[in-house]
């Protein structure tokens, strides 16, 4: 009988209009800057893969409910990381109804449960010591 409620709610969530997507999909628009060094690259890791982005810039990222890991690089500047934490959408955590318990379950098992700030600045500084002139 548990087995039969299972599935017919799994069937009934299906039948609901955006029903996987109460976390808002499996991947997230994140904005990456470098201030003061715009045109660095950045990779932004992952469980759920490795996403690069030239800054100032977007990236469409898959979420996780791992923390993603952010490093820049541009010469003349010191390399820079540093881990973004992954966490549970509001969105996602406010809905105990049953068929919201069952989306709840999809959305953890995609990724769509988790998030990423929107906005990650990775400060960058200039590498110290002299530096060659252009002749």
């Amino acid at each position: 009988m548990n087995r039969w409620l299972s599935v017919s709610l799994i069937a009934f969530c299906a039948a609901l209009p955006g029903c996987s997507k109460m976390g808002g999909g499996s991947t997230q628009s994140v904005s990456v800057t470098t201030p003061p060094a715009n045109g660095a690259t950045c990779n932004l890791t992952s469980s759920a893969g490795t996403f690069t982005v030239t800054t100032p810039g977007n990236a469409t990222i898959a979420k996780s409910m791992d923390n993603l890991r952010v490093t820049c690089d541009k010469a003349g500047f010191q390399h820079a990381a540093q881990t973004v934490q992954s966490h549970i959408s509001t969105a996602s955590a406010g809905s105990l109804t049953a068929d919201g318990i069952v989306r709840l379950g999809l959305d953890a098992a995609t990724g769509a449960i988790y998030t990423y700030p929107a906005q990650i600045v990775v400060p960058m500084s200039r590498v110290s010591g002299p530096v060659a002139s252009a002749q």
